[in-house]
């Protein structure tokens, strides 16, 4: 697992990708086909999964307010799935072998959930 500010696949309005994190990070990512990378920057949660199975996460739930997403923001990402929700927060619980993640509205609905296996 690995964990940093700025997101490299993001289709949020406010802040987007970041095209340094792409450059530097992701190939890094990738080759060593880390399971999971948690971001925020941007003030929602979004969930992208690689060709080489890494998981991206961005989770800013605490931001000021949420903001729209861009459909074609990413071009290099394929699966991607995004919330626009303001207050939320993501419990990843580590057990042997697997991350399971859980995404939770401030109304204690879940988000999303998923479970990455190696």
């Amino acid at each position: 697992m690995v964990i940093f500010h700025q997101p490299a696949y993001s289709r949020g309005t406010k802040h987007g990708s970041t095209r340094a994190v792409d450059r530097r990070w992701v190939p890094i990512l990738e080759r060593h086909r880390v399971a999971l990378v948690l971001n925020g920057h941007e003030h929602d949660y979004q969930r992208f999964t690689s060709a080489a199975a890494v998981t991206y996460v961005v989770t800013g739930g605490g931001g000021k307010g949420a903001v729209p997403h861009l459909p074609d923001l990413l071009g290099g990402c394929p699966a991607r799935q995004a919330w626009a929700v303001r207050h939320h927060f993501v419990a990843v619980e580590v057990r042997r072998g697997s991350l399971s993640l859980t995404a939770v509205a401030e109304d204690g609905s879940v988000l999303d959930r998923t479970a990455l296996t190696r």
